[in-house]
């Protein structure tokens, strides 16, 4: 199945880019930058050549990334995913995080 469009609230596109620049973790960048670009409208060829992936994989981590924040969608394909899982609280857990203070 193609997933032709993503829509993110303001919250969830702050969250993907916090990660996309702040992570150490290149995956993660490439992941959040993959959502992101499929939220713009761009086309998952487009976004495989820009990242240097395929087509597949980028339909299978925007799959990924609905069935973990809409896992009752009527075109839901998997459930959610542990790294799906950790892409998100990872990102609310450095938006929540206070300055450490000694």
């Amino acid at each position: 199945m193609r997933i032709t469009e993503v829509k993110l609230t303001k919250k969830q596109r702050v969250e993907l880019e916090y990660i996309e620049h702040f992570d150490s973790r290149p995956f993660m960048q490439k992941r959040s930058r993959i959502i992101l670009d499929k939220a713009d409208g761009m086309p998952s060829k487009k976004i495989a050549e820009r990242l240097s992936c395929s087509e597949h994989k980028v339909n299978r981590w925007v799959r990924r990334y609905l069935d973990r924040m809409w896992p009752n969608r009527p075109d839901s394909t998997k459930p959610a995913l542990c790294i799906i899982t950790a892409l998100y609280s990872m990102g609310r857990q450095i938006l929540r995080r206070s300055p450490i203070t000694v």
